[in-house]
């Protein structure tokens, strides 16, 4: 990404537009799902999940936020339960259309998964499945959370699943794309281990702020002309992006 695109994103008028978020019960789904409560432009979030899970997960300990100060309103949340392995029965077709932005925060580590191949599914096999799902629905932006360093030749199994991930959505063809590109992340309580030890060398990424970007991005976007330029925002651009927050609704 460009100096000049961190600067200056198109934005369009504030329009009315309907979410999904996959993954909502991350430590960034959460924060998008959140921010997506706050936004007084989205009419309304799906927030899908493979356990039953109840809307007050995405209220957390305040009633206000800190950067808007306005009650979040999870009136417009929606949990959907849904099974990866059987997506297009738990989640039809036609229960996707009209939703305008596609937010996918799900991904796991090796260690969690439990095999390199339980890895894979769940981080490339699971977003092929809502890829070509999306795309026939008609999702006109599709966000994804991929990973600093995500390549699609790298030795390494991490990145290099990150990258065909990357190369999936690419090529989905989506009128709008975004891939985002943090480094550490700051979960919090709910930090991996490497995080933990980490974050005494690198200032981590705070999830609220990724999630907050995401979002702010992408209602930039609505109501623009279809760009077959994918946006890739790194840490640096994500961190200059909230530090100036005007460019985004810049004309």
């Amino acid at each position: 990404m460009s100096r000049r695109d961190v600067r200056v994103l198109s934005a369009a008028a504030a329009e009315p537009y309907k979410a999904v978020v996959f993954g909502s019960t991350g430590a960034v789904g959460k924060e998008v799902v959140r921010a997506l409560a706050e936004s007084e432009q989205c009419q309304s979030v799906v927030a899908v999940v493979r356990r039953l899970t109840p809307v007050s997960e995405w209220r957390g300990d305040e009633t206000k936020r800190k950067t808007g100060g306005s009650d979040a309103n999870f009136n417009k949340v929606e949990v959907k339960r849904i099974n990866y392995d059987t997506l297009e029965t738990s989640l039809p077709e036609q229960e996707m259309r009209g939703k305008q932005i596609v937010f996918y925060c799900l991904g796991t580590t090796r260690s969690d998964a439990g095999s390199a191949a339980n890895f894979k599914k769940v981080d490339f096999s699971y977003l092929e499945g809502v890829c070509q799902l999306c795309r026939v629905a008609g999702v006109d932006h599709f966000s994804l959370v991929s990973s600093q360093g995500a390549s699609a030749s790298s030795p390494l199994l991490y990145p290099k699943v990150k990258g065909q991930c990357e190369q999936l959505v690419r090529s989905a063809g989506y009128p709008h794309t975004s891939i985002w590109r943090p480094g550490l992340l700051g979960r919090g309580s709910k930090a991996r281990g490497v995080e933990k030890m980490a974050r005494f060398l690198v200032t981590p990424m705070p999830v609220e702020t990724l999630g907050r970007a995401m979002v702010m991005e992408a209602e930039s976007k609505l109501g623009a002309p279809p760009n077959d330029q994918v946006m890739v925002f790194s840490n640096k651009d994500i961190k200059k992006m909230m530090g100036n927050r005007s460019s985004l609704s810049s004309p």
